[in-house]
């Protein structure tokens, strides 16, 4: 577990063991990162120019998820799905969701603007 202050300095770019790397692609993304599993998945039709993600962490601990250098945040227990993210706001280096765990303080980071 990480403290926020040592999250935050990774705003630029995501550097293991710091950040986890979520490379772009056609398919469904699993990354885990501690006690947080992060799904990304790909929009399709009308929203194929969206990612979907879902951030899982300890069953009924409040989790907070921030997406870096977009200022969106979201909270819920358990898990916390963003709903549609524009790709075009993704490629953007810097963009980083942030877990945390409310009850604990324990936090994860997640890079979204990875190479393949």
């Amino acid at each position: 577990a990480r403290d926020a202050g040592a999250v935050s300095s990774l705003a630029g770019s995501c550097v293991a063991p710091g950040c986890t790397c979520v490379p772009d692609g056609t398919s469904e993304k699993v990354a885990i990162a501690g006690t947080f599993s992060l799904t990304s998945m790909d929009g399709e039709g009308p929203q194929k120019e969206c990612r979907f993600f879902n951030v899982e962490g300890p069953t009924g601990h409040r989790l907070s998820l921030l997406l870096q250098e977009h200022d969106r945040h979201w909270t819920e227990y358990g898990a916390v799905a963003t709903g549609c993210i524009s790709r075009a706001a993704l490629s953007k280096p810097g963009s980083t969701l942030v877990a945390t765990d409310l009850m604990t303080g324990s936090s994860a980071a997640f890079g979204l603007a990875c190479p393949l």
